[in-house]
């Protein structure tokens, strides 16, 4: 599974609970979300997200673990310097599927959650 470049796109990234004011997509609003993970050449795994929709935005993981097919991963939110997004994730085949939460950095209070799909390009 863990090999040089793993693109994951073609995914969608929903809404299932969103509270004002933050720049999350509001309520069953989809959006694009592209998941890329990489080994660098001394071995450890890297990852970051391109997400597109309202709010567009690039972020590198800060924190990256797995556990056999499991993934958890942590980024800082571009929109908000406020926020960070923690994933989780399920990885069967050439399929990811988790759930990402949107939280506050400052007291990890959750603002925003929901789910995302994403195929092996």
């Amino acid at each position: 599974m863990c090999e040089t470049d793993l693109a994951y796109g073609c995914g969608c990234l929903s809404s299932a609970r969103c509270v004002p004011p933050r720049n999350a997509a509001p309520r069953g609003r989809r959006r694009g979300f592209e998941l890329t993970l990489e080994k660098s050449k001394d071995g450890t795994i890297g990852g970051r997200v391109s997400v597109t929709g309202e709010p567009t935005y690039k972020a590198t993981f800060k924190a990256l673990s797995f556990d056999g097919k499991k993934m958890s991963a942590k980024y800082d939110f571009p929109p908000d310097e406020g926020g960070e997004v923690l994933l989780e994730a399920s990885f069967d085949g050439n399929t990811a599927k988790g759930t990402w939460s949107l939280r506050e950095k400052a007291n990890s209070n959750e603002v925003a959650t929901g789910g995302w799909t994403v195929t092996r390009k």
